[in-house]
C-alpha cells in the first residue's frame, strides 16, 4: 500500500509527537515542540499520512561524523523512525527510509547514520554495526586501585560554564577517534546546554568533570547524580560522556568519578569498548560490563566515503559492493591505499572481494572484522586478500559514539 510521504508541518508536530510516543511506549513531551521546531528543517520530516492520520515518522537531522585519520563528513543522522501500530507490515516503513535515504544523497551527504530500536530491522536498508560500546555497571568500593603516579588537576562546574571547553575537547577526540557525531550549534542548545528536566531521566543537573594539566585542560566528563539521597549507596552516578586527551586525564577522571563520596556505583551506558578501566584496577570482575551494538551507519557515496578516511596499510584491492535497497549506490570499485591514503573509483576490472553495502559500512569506522565476516560468508574472498582488507580498515582505537540520537 502507497501512503501519502510529505514533510512536517508547524501544524504537524503535535500529531508527529502522539505518534512517535505512542510506538515509543512514553508519554508525549510537549516541550519537545520547540525544540524539533528549531533543530530540524520541515523538510528533513518524512512524514507517513492514511487520509487525515499520520502513522508514520523519519527525519534526517543534519550532522557529521568523525571518521578514522581525522576527517568529518556530513552524516544524515536518522530519528524518530516510527509506524502506528495500526499500520505495520504495510510498507510505510519501507517508504519513510526510502524517502531518507534518496533525500540524502541528493544532498550530497557520504553517510547516514542511527541508533537501531531492533536488531532486525535496518540491515534490510542498508545500515551495518559500526560502533560496539559496554554497559557498564561498577562497584568503586571493591576496585582496588593500586598507588596513583602522576595525575591531573580537578575541577567541577555546571555544564553553562563549561560550554567552551567542551565544544573543544570533542573537536580534538574527533581526530583521533572515528565514530563521534559532531553536534551543530542548534544540536550542542538541544541536547546539552539547555538541559531539560524531562532529559534527566530522573536525575540532577548535568555536572562537569574538568582535568588540567599546567593550566591547560585535558579531560572532560559530564555526569549525574541520582537526585535521590540513601545513606546504602544504592542509587548509582551516572556518567553521560567522558573524553580524555591522554591516558593520564582518563586515569584522573576514573579516580574521581569511582570516588565520590556517598555514592559506590557507578553506571555509564556508553563506555567505550577499549577504556583501559579494567586494565587500571586491581579488580576487573567488579566492573560488570555487557556488549551492546551502538551506531549503525549506512555509506552513500562509496567513492568518497572510502576516499575521506586513512587506513592501516596499502591496500589495491577490487571491490563488489551489493545494495539490494538501492542497486545505484553499489557496483564494482577499486580501492587503492598509498602510506594511509586512499583512493576510490568505480572499475570494470574483476573483482577481489564481494560484500554487501551492509558489510562495508560495517567495516568502515575500522571496528569490524573483515575476517570474521568472511567466516560467517558475509564477506566473499581470497583468504590473504580478506587479511589485507581487514588489516587495512581495522582501527588501534575502537570507534565510538557516545550520543544516542
Amino acid at each position: 500500500m502507497a501512503f501519502d510521504i510529505r514533510p512536517l508541518t508547524e501544524q504537524d508536530i503535535p500529531a508527529m509527537l502522539d505518534t512517535t510516543a505512542l510506538v515509543f511506549g512514553v508519554n508525549p513531551v510537549p516541550e519537545t515542540r520547540e525544540t524539533w521546531r528549531t533543530l530540524v528543517p520541515f523538510d528533513r520530516f518524512v512524514c507517513a499520512w492514511d487520509g487525515e492520520t499520520l502513522i508514520g515518522t523519519g527525519v534526517s537531522l543534519d550532522s557529521s561524523l568523525s571518521v578514522p585519520g581525522g576527517a568529518v563528513l556530513p552524516m544524515a543522522a536518522v530519528s524518530a523512525v516510527s509506524v502506528r501500530p495500526t499500520h505495520r507490515r504495510r510498507g510505510a516503513l519501507n517508504q519513510i527510509m526510502g524517502s531518507l535515504v534518496d533525500q540524502a544523497v541528493a544532498r550530497g551527504e557520504s553517510l547516514s547514520a542511527l541508533w537501531a530500536s531492533e536488531a532486525l530491522i535496518y540491515g534490510r536498508y542498508g545500515y551495518g554495526v559500526a560502533t560496539w560500546h559496554y554497559h557498564a555497571g561498577i562497584d568503586s568500593d571493591a576496585l582496588r586501585w593500586p598507588e596513583s603516579g602522576d595525575l591531573d588537576d580537578v575541577s567541577l562546574s555546571e555544564v553553562g560554564d563549561a560550554e567552551d571547553d567542551y565544544k573543544a575537547i570533542c573537536a580534538r577526540v574527533a581526530h583521533r577517534r572515528a565514530g563521534l557525531h559532531l553536534r551543530s550549534e542548534a544540536w550542542w542548545r538541544a541536547r546539552i546546554l539547555d538541559d531539560p528536566e524531562y532529559r534527566r531521566g530522573g536525575g540532577t543537573a548535568l555536572r562537569v568533570l574538568r582535568t588540567h594539566r599546567r593550566g591547560r585542560l585535558t579531560g572532560l566528563a559530564t555526569f549525574r547524580h541520582p537526585n535521590t539521597f540513601s545513606l546504602d549507596g544504592a542509587e548509582p552516578v551516572r556518567i553521560v560522556e567522558m573524553y580524555a586527551d591522554d591516558d593520564q586525564a582518563r586515569e584522573t577522571m576514573w579516580r574521581f568519578m569511582t570516588s565520590i563520596d556517598l555514592y559506590p556505583k557507578v553506571e555509564w551506558h556508553l563506555m567505550p569498548v577499549d577504556d583501559p578501566l579494567p586494565h587500571l584496577v586491581g579488580n576487573h570482575r567488579v566492573i560488570d560490563r555487557k556488549v551492546e551494538d551502538g551506531l549503525w551507519v549506512r555509506i552513500l557515496d562509496v567513492e568518497a566515503a572510502l576516499a575521506a578516511r586513512t587506513y592501516e596499510r596499502d591496500i589495491d584491492v577490487v571491490l563488489d559492493v551489493r545494495d539490494s535497497f538501492r542497486s545505484a549506490l553499489g557496483g564494482v570499485f577499486r580501492l587503492t591505499v598509498r602510506d594511509g591514503v586512499g583512493s576510490c573509483v568505480r572499475s570494470d576490472d574483476s573483482a577481489d572481494v564481494s560484500l554487501g553495502i551492509v558489510e562495508l559500512s560495517s567495516l568502515y569506522l575500522g571496528g569490524a572484522s573483515a575476517v570474521q565476516l568472511a567466516a560467517a560468508g558475509r564477506v566473499v574472498g581470497e583468504p590473504a586478500t580478506v587479511l589485507a582488507l581487514h588489516q587495512g580498515f581495522h582501527t588501534a582505537t575502537a570507534p565510538a559514539c557516545q550520543e544516542v540520537f
